[in-house]
């Protein structure tokens, strides 16, 4: 408050009562101006005052309209105290006019004269007390407005919506800005939450309605993400966060929230997840056509090695050891053009993460063949293997992304040649120990190491090598999605990666992959050729629309003692096992075969053949086996090509569990 706003303004019309009534009052500490009449009083209080101290003898009914106008151009927070020094006398009817006329303002004390001085001291400084606090409330508001002005300009300008909803009440308020979010008019939201609710996509309604039932209940603040259906059939999707307020008996009172519109985030997100995906399929497919030529040549010599020695057995049957000679090149040659199959299909089809147990050392070693295809021929590629390494928990087939795309960073790196090292090694974190592992906690781990002998990176370039679309190459040389690839795999797969480098030193990418402790993989024992001893007594149906194989198949179980019901597809298998008048111990069916697939062959003959086991084959990759229904965890399943034995032993296994019925 200035000076003039601490004024007391003094209002006594007889004789020199106003000048003698401000000294006394200036003697007592108060800032006092006399005022002749009341239109000098409103003058005068539209400068600046604290307290009006009117004598009623001043109070003429010229003047009062006045100060009345004057009194009702106050601002809303100023409601100015006035004291009135009352007579005594007699209370007529002009004198009671003139006192009504200060009810409507409310902040005025009648002092009735004879009074003392320090009754009116006490007064007015109690007066002076009750303006210095409606100052004080005018700062309170003013900075209030400004708070309201600073949370509305970031409300818009960081695109945010807010509002509030009245638990009791059940009256949800939204800004304007929400309700440009939700595609509604202002009163849109007058059935409360209900009303917010009926527009979220009924995939994320209950989850919304959780989420704040929680909230209620716990306390803690309520931040979910849900899609709104507008009124203009436009879809939107919305994130929220909202705090509850309790009333004094600890209730749930009010849940205040704000809301962003994150529909654009949602569809960079998307794409990402799309041009991923689409990367990852495009780099397996570039990876096969580079290995088109070779896997090509070896086919061919596969084939010529195969067709050649049945040609020669055609006329050599009376030679055994010719014929034991050809029949084992046949069966190699037949076994290496099903791992060049498996390695085509391994870089070529889409796959889910399949956590098993990993040896790391036979998916690099398995990837030898590939890569050498794959590295220009400057390029020498060292292997250093760490031997009985623990079990890693990983998708195999990502494992192999990993090493196959790091393999071909190396490559780029070295335009005019170098060395590629691929390393294994165990790698052990003691509590305490700082790694350049961000994150990776103390415990034992298989590192894959790939160290390159190329140009390197400098610290501003590693900073962004993990970013997708961030490369160094030339444009159309690369899209750098390839580390980015890398790094999702190793996140994915509870891994931690780091890389070490320098301009003109090279890179070591340090991929360390948790053990599993006591479970080191034992290699696969290699698959027999021989048949089992055991033979077989069972009826076995056997669906497949490949004749040569449904031949096989035939020849093969009724050697080894099976009774064999043989059809060429679904329908058949159906009649056939309508006509048996005996039991069928299992169904052998393909999976996917013309009319009437394996699953639904399986699904039509399980009602009435309870006791049946099913085992399914196919050729197929396992995209299209899930599909077609099969892959569920628990079904018997065999991938084409397999040895003879192996299906026998698989045969035997399922026959050999007893019937759930």
């Amino acid at each position: 408050m200035g000076d003039l706003e601490e004024r007391i303004l003094v209002l006594a019309p007889t004789g020199r009562d106003a000048d003698i009534a401000c000294d006394v009052l200036r003697k007592a500490g108060f800032k006092a101006d006399p005022c002749a009449n009341l239109e000098s009083v409103a003058e005068e209080l539209k400068i600046g005052a604290s307290v009006l101290m009117l004598a009623e003898e001043g109070l003429s009914a010229r003047g009062m309209p006045t100060l009345m106008a004057t009194l009702a151009m106050q601002p809303p927070w100023s409601d100015i105290p006035i004291v009135l020094l009352t007579g005594s006398g007699e209370m007529n009817e002009a004198r009671m006019r003139n006192l009504n006329a200060f009810a409507p303002s409310g902040n005025v004390t009648f002092l009735e004269r004879p009074f003392r001085q320090m009754t009116l001291t006490s007064t007015l400084k109690m007066a002076q007390r009750a303006r210095e606090r409606q100052y004080q409330l005018r700062g309170t508001l003013a900075s209030l407005k400004e708070s309201e002005e600073r949370l509305r300009l970031a409300l818009d300008s960081g695109k945010i919506g807010a509002w509030e909803w009245n638990v009791r009440l059940n009256r949800l308020v939204g800004s304007p800005r929400l309700h440009e979010f939700l595609g509604l008019q202002d009163a849109s939201l007058q059935d409360g939450m209900e009303a917010l609710i009926s527009l979220i996509h009924p995939e994320e309604a209950p989850a919304f309605r959780e989420a704040v039932a929680w909230s209620l209940e716990s306390g803690r603040d309520c931040e979910t993400e849900f899609r709104v259906l507008r009124p203009d059939g436009e879809m939107r999707w919305l994130y929220t966060r909202a705090k509850v307020f309790f009333d004094r008996d600890n209730t749930p009172a009010r849940l205040i929230g704000a809301t962003m519109d994150i529909s654009e985030r949602k569809r960079v997100e998307e794409d990402l997840r799309k041009g991923k995906e689409t990367l990852l399929q495009s780099q397996k497919m570039e990876a096969i056509g580079k290995l088109a030529g070779g896997i090509a040549h070896d086919f061919n010599n596969m084939l010529t090695a195969i067709n050649g020695y049945s040609e020669l057995l055609l006329g050599q049957l009376h030679d055994q050891a010719a014929l034991n000679i050809g029949l084992g090149e046949i069966l190699r040659s037949g076994k290496r053009a099903a791992a060049l199959t498996n390695q085509l299909l391994a870089y070529s089809r889409q796959q889910m993460m399949a956590f098993q147990l990993v040896d790391l050392n036979s998916v690099v070693e398995g990837m030898y063949g590939l890569l050498q295809r794959l590295l220009n021929e400057d390029i020498r590629h060292v292997l250093r293997l760490k031997s009985r390494l623990p079990s890693i928990k990983a998708d195999p087939s990502q494992v192999e992304q990993v090493v196959l795309n790091l393999a071909l960073n190396a490559r780029d790196a070295m335009p005019h040649g170098g060395q590629l090292e691929i390393e294994t090694n165990l790698l052990r974190l003691g509590p305490g120990v700082e790694s350049h592992h961000n994150g990776a906690p103390a415990g034992d781990y298989v590192c894959l190491r790939v160290r390159d002998t190329g140009v390197g990176m400098d610290e501003a370039v590693k900073a962004h090598i993990f970013e997708p679309f961030f490369t160094t190459k030339h444009l159309g040389k690369g899209t750098g999605m390839g580390l980015s690839t890398v790094y999702g795999i190793v996140q994915q797969s509870g891994a931690f990666i780091a890389v070490e480098t320098a301009p003109g030193r090279g890179s070591v990418f340090e991929v360390i992959f948790p053990a599993v402790k006591d479970a080191r993989k034992a290699p696969d024992p290699p698959a027999s050729s021989k048949v089992p001893a055991e033979r077989g007594r069972e009826t076995i149906l056997v669906a497949e629309d490949e004749g040569s194989v449904r031949v096989f198949l035939r020849q093969l179980l009724t050697q080894q003692g099976y009774t064999v019901l043989a059809a060429a597809n679904g329908h058949e298998a159906l009649d056939l096992a309508n006509s048996h008048a005996g039991e069928i111990h299992l169904l052998l069916t393909d999976v996917v075969m013309p009319g009437m697939g394996g699953r639904e062959l399986a699904e039509r003959l399980s009602p009435v053949r309870p006791s049946m086991r099913m085992l399914f084959i196919s050729g197929y990759t396992d995209d299209a086996i899930l599909h077609h229904g099969v892959l569920d965890g628990e079904t018997a399943f065999m991938n084409k090509p397999f040895p003879p034995a192996s299906l026998l032993e698989k045969i035997r296994e399922l026959l050999s569990v007893p019937s759930a019925s």
